[in-house]
């Protein structure tokens, strides 16, 4: 078996969470992390902040009613959905920003784990599938805005399935 490495350079140098995060929000920054180092072979730096950093390429990962995340609201164009979360790519001052952000901690980790998928991770019952070649990432282009269907608050899945028909 061959793996293959593609050259890459990412745009994000820092993942920015807020001070005194909840468990939640701390675990979807360090995931957004994990699975980025899991694409591209490079462990972002991680930090905790009260404000953006002044310089530098950011992907924030924080619940919409954080003050990082209202300072560009102008620039997000709204904000997350009732019981859901947007993943967006912004320019502040000449530098560009991925925000991750859900109308409360949960549906912040579910944004976390959607931007893995966009990034090329897979999650079944037996576990998560990383591709083997690594990749050139951006943190450009993303403009997604999820939220669940009427009446289904609660997301996952069933794996136990007692009618014939199966899963």
């Amino acid at each position: 078996t061959c793996l293959m490495f593609v050259s890459f350079n990412i745009d994000a140098q820092t993942i920015v969470y807020p001070q005194n995060a909840s468990d939640n929000q701390l675990l979807a920054a360090k995931e957004v992390r994990r699975y980025i180092y899991l694409r591209i072979d490079q462990l972002l730096q991680i930090q905790e902040a009260s404000s953006l950093p002044p310089s530098g390429d950011v992907i924030l990962v924080a619940n919409d009613a954080n003050a990082m995340v209202d300072s560009l609201r102008n620039k997000i164009g709204g904000t997350a959905p009732a019981n859901g979360y947007f993943v967006k790519s912004v320019t502040d001052n000449g530098r560009n920003v991925l925000v991750i952000a859900g109308a409360s901690d949960i549906e912040t980790l579910y944004g976390a784990y959607r931007y893995a998928h966009l990034i090329g991770c897979r999650f079944y019952l037996h576990g998560d599938v990383i591709p083997d070649t690594k990749t050139t990432l951006s943190i450009t282009g993303f403009d997604e805005k999820s939220m669940p269907l009427d009446g289904l608050n609660l997301r996952g899945i069933q794996p136990y399935h007692n009618f014939p028909e199966g899963p």
